[in-house]
Parts: C-alpha cells; sequence; structure tokens
C-alpha cells in the first residue's frame, strides 16, 4: 500500500476528525496524486485545494500529512521581508 492510500485509509476510519475536514483531507489527497509533477504546496495552495476557510484548519491539515504515521508533505521553512 502506497503513501496516499494508507492517508486515505487512516483518513477515512479516524472517528475524531470532523467529516467536513475529513473531505478537505482527501481532497488534497487526490490532488496529489492526480498531479505528481507538483512538489511545492504552500499553505495558500492547500486552502485552496482543500477548499477550507479556516486558517488553523489548513495549518492543522498541513501537520497531519508531515506527521509520524502519515509522512506525504515534507515541511521546509524560509522567512522573507517585504519591502
Amino acid at each position: 500500500m502506497n503513501a496516499l492510500d494508507q492517508a486515505r485509509q487512516e483518513i477515512g476510519k479516524n472517528p475524531i476528525l470532523e467529516e467536513q475536514l475529513k473531505e478537505g483531507m482527501l481532497r488534497l489527497v487526490n490532488f496529489i496524486e492526480k498531479h505528481p509533477s507538483v512538489k511545492y504546496y504552500p499553505l495558500t495552495k492547500i486552502k485552496q485545494i482543500t477548499r477550507s476557510e479556516r486558517n488553523d484548519e489548513i495549518l492543522n491539515i498541513a501537520i497531519y500529512f508531515c506527521g509520524e504515521r502519515i509522512k506525504i508533505l515534507e515541511p521546509r521553512y524560509y522567512y522573507s521581508v517585504d519591502s
């Protein structure tokens, strides 16, 4: 079983996740599967794909996919100064 299939299974059987959150997470998994050439997923892109409105929800989705059990995304950070 690949990581995306494992993610679908984990999301589906997790009783703690709200249905709307599960739907957004599955949208992201499906997008990643359909677009393997995309390698960069900033929070704004995750927000667009998952159709989430809340920033804390988007951050939680990103954290979930960077976790120990489901490791689809690799976190990388940078800071910039807007002038």
